[in-house]
């Protein structure tokens, strides 16, 4: 028997009772594959085992500038284009001061802001603020010519104050951010002259002229009864400013607003200021969790926004993927005039993201997800970084990940990515940056390894290893100790040719990835230094792996050849002679199920299973409980089928040299809905563990959003749509009766879902309000 949820759909006028509507649902979808896309560099930089790229911008000439974070002060890095030879480099302040957002200008000068409590960063003669304001955090803005040499760095006013956000026009310079003193030196033509009342932090604005010399004005910006915190902007054309951010203040102004009234607390929202900053063209909620980032698009005349978004109580009207109970990115597209919603788009579960203009109208947006539940199969297999590529179409063309994984012990060790920010250059590749944090326990600091893909690395602006990057038991104190590297990669979406990568921080373990849609073909391997053994095709398809296990222990290289692909070539360092106990290795590493329903047989994933060594090798394959929460008595994860040969046991195997077998994994979804959500859990074969994901659903169908709310409405005033999104998430087609609504309701449903909802898809139901009230 089907089971239903009930869901609530309410709108409120000024003495309109509030109305409900009860509405039946259910969701799934396939996924598509990447057609054509590459990996053209993956790089890292680390100096003292820390680093971290705070912004990423590139010029006409297609040279990258990097805002980096070392711990020692605000850097700015300029490479060429293939972030392989550094052009140019300057350091301002000290320990302490930290650049936090990039910005270029038409004519390719550079500017930073961020914060800083050091003494070491001082202002320059005839800036605007040319001294700090007291001893608390101060923020600054500094600029720099195409060379790096710099021309001027001011303070901007107030005390207690944190800068998030940068943008540039032909003669001005923004900065938004937060500040916690109540002592703001707004200036006479600033909208907001005080902080609200019931906030303790609120965001704020200043405009400064180019020259750095003249501030044109500063103003709160923020709400009573709640914190107000912008994260990013853009500036258009005529100097108005767009600021989007997180606010939880029931107050916060609004003017020609898409939603006038906070419905989820936080909300997101997004404001105009005009150009003088003394008044707001348009300002708006936008509910959800928050948004994190906002661009201009090529034209000019449509706003790139991206973060969290309400289902229900904002119009998302782009869904290509089964949806769960988790906070999900959107890319929103709206009209400078903030009169509409030109496009929004469903991404993936994150928590923040950030969006840069492509060409044609396009949108780039990264960020990290909590599920791998992506709508498309991306182009790499591990990794917590994600990047989508949307077109002007609204639906998602391409998808890939970044980042790595633990290989030995992942309930103790870790690689989580941070991504800060994304680019697009003048061919329209993108630029992905962040940093990656390799994270263990101090007992494994010196056995812990990883699997990190990396291309065209070791370079003179990228030259570290992940082994850079992680502590020492002589720098650890602590249950965890963690390191970090600058992590920057580049991808072509328009190639189709291959892109091999190696990982080598799992010596004598090696692995080689194809990270381009196409294959790899006539594939040849060569070492010096030790030899290799190698499970490795002659053709390695688009997005696949395979490893290598060296023998000798003598430093040396591998280089990977392909008829169609530049050559790969990394150096390894000398290693343990002794042979390794388990020489098994296995593909892929990690298996996500999807979301499952209750009623669903066991999902199935299989793992192709290698011996590279000289000698029989028993494995086992089986839970791994001793890195999860779950016993195996209760885990949804299971051995369902295998041909390899048993040694005694089901949980042990047998494998001849050279030899491969499969394994099969299953997940079962629970029963109870209590149960429902994320599981995730390791499963062992020979010395190493896969990573398991699945999503957990008692009942075989879902709906987007609980409640479908259309807050105040005004006469005249703007009316968008709703959409709950039914998805079917079973294995077998869902009968669904067609929504109506008694004659003279003032909702209006638009029942786009057919009369038997296929397995795998997803449909839309479309709601509209519309009152003849008008008191």
């Amino acid at each position: 028997m089907m089971k239903t949820c009930q869901r609530r759909l309410v709108a409120t006028l000024p003495i309109v009772p509030l109305i409900a509507l009860f509405l039946i649902a259910n969701i799934v979808c396939a996924q598509a594959s990447n057609t054509s896309q590459q990996l053209v560099f993956a790089g890292l930089r680390s100096v003292g085992q820390k680093g971290q790229i705070n912004g990423v911008q590139t010029d006409s000439a297609g040279n990258i500038y990097l805002l980096l974070d070392q711990g020692d002060g605000v850097r700015v890095l300029k490479t060429d284009a293939a972030a392989g030879t550094v052009l140019a480099q300057v350091q301002i302040g000290a320990t302490g001061d930290v650049g936090l957002a990039l910005a270029l200008d038409s004519t390719g000068s550079i500017y930073v802001t961020g914060t800083t409590t050091s003494s070491a960063l001082t202002g320059t003669s005839g800036a605007a603020i040319p001294f700090r304001t007291d001893s608390s955090t101060n923020s600054f803005v500094a600029k720099f010519d195409t060379g790096l040499t710099p021309i001027f760095v001011t303070f901007t006013v107030g005390s207690r104050i944190a800068v998030s956000a940068l943008a540039v026009s032909q003669d001005s310079i923004f900065v938004t951010g937060v500040t916690y003193a109540a002592n703001l030196p707004v200036t006479s033509n600033g909208i907001q002259q005080t902080p609200a009342v019931g906030s303790t932090q609120n965001g704020f604005v200043e405009r400064f002229s180019n020259d750095g010399k003249t501030l044109v004005y500063a103003t709160y910006l923020t709400g009573a009864n709640g914190d107000t915190a912008p994260a990013s902007m853009t500036v258009d054309a005529t100097d108005a400013v767009y600021i989007v951010g997180e606010t939880s203040a029931t107050g916060y102004p609004t003017a020609n607003a898409l939603v006038p009234d906070i419905l989820s607390n936080p909300s997101g929202f997004l404001t105009r200021l005009t150009a003088a900053g003394d008044s707001l063209s348009f300002s708006t909620f936008i509910p959800g969790a928050g948004l994190t980032s906002i661009a201009l698009d090529s034209s000019g005349q449509t706003l790139l926004i991206s973060g969290s978004v309400a289902l229900g109580q904002f119009p998302v009207d782009t869904v290509g993927m089964p949806m769960v109970p988790m906070n999900y990115q959107v890319l929103l597209r709206i009209p400078i005039d903030g009169s509409g919603v030109e496009s929004s788009t469903l991404l993936a579960p994150a928590d923040q993201s950030f969006v840069s203009a492509g060409a044609n109208g396009g949108a780039w947006v990264d960020g990290v997800m909590t599920a791998p539940l992506l709508p498309m199969v991306p182009l790499a297999t591990v990794g917590d970084g994600f990047s989508f590529h949307v077109p002007a179409g609204a639906s998602i063309d391409q998808t890939a990940r970044f980042g790595g994984l633990a290989n030995q012990s992942p309930a103790y060790a870790s690689l989580p990515i941070a991504i800060t920010s994304v680019a697009v250059d003048t061919s329209g590749q993108a630029l992905i940056a962040g940093a990656l944090k390799p994270t263990a326990s101090p007992s494994l600091l010196d056995s812990e390894t990883y699997d990190l893909p990396q291309i065209n690395s070791p370079t003179v602006a990228f030259p570290s290893a992940l082994s850079d990057s992680k502590v020492t038991t002589s720098t650890c104190s602590g249950s965890l100790c963690a390191g970090s590297a600058a992590y920057l990669a580049k991808l072509n979406p328009n190639s189709s040719l291959p892109a091999l990568s190696f990982a080598i921080d799992d010596l004598p373990f090696v692995v080689l990835r194809n990270l381009g849609s196409a294959p790899a073909t006539g594939m040849q391997l060569f070492s010096t230094g030790s030899t290799l053994a190698t499970n490795c095709p002659v053709s390695l398809p688009g997005g696949s792996e395979c490893n290598l296990l060296l023998t000798g222990g003598t430093a040396g290289t591998i280089t990977a050849v392909a008829i169609n692909v530049v050559s790969q070539t990394v150096r390894f360092p000398a290693f343990d002679s002794a042979p390794p106990k388990s020489s098994i290795v296995f593909f892929p590493k990690e298996l996500d199920f999807g979301i499952q329903t209750s009623n669903n047989r066991a999902a199935t994933r299989d793992v192709t299973v290698t011996n590279l060594g000289t000698t029989s090798q028993t494995f086992v394959s089986l839970l791994d409980t001793a890195n999860n929460s779950k016993t195996a008595t209760i885990s949804p994860f299971s051995e369902v089928a295998t041909d390899c040969t048993l040694a005694g046991s089901l949980n042990l195997k047998l494998l001849a040299p050279g030899g491969k077998c499969h394994v099969t994994l299953g997940f079962s979804a629970f029963t109870a809905s209590s149960s429902d959500g994320l599981l995730k859990a390791y499963w062992s074969l020979g010395s190493r563990d896969v990573l398991l994901t699945g999503f957990s659903q008692a009942a075989p169908i879902s709906v987007s959003a609980s409640e479908v709310d259309f807050g105040t409405q005004y006469p005249n005033g703007h009316r968008l749509p709703r959409y709950l999104y039914l998805s079917n998430a079973s294995a077998a087609a869902i009968p669904h009766t067609i929504v109506s609504l008694p004659t003279g309701s003032p909702f209006t449903v638009s029942d786009r879902c057919p009369s038997a909802i296929p397995a795998g898809t997803v449909c839309q139901i479309r709601v509209d309000y519309f009152s003849t009230k008008s008191t």
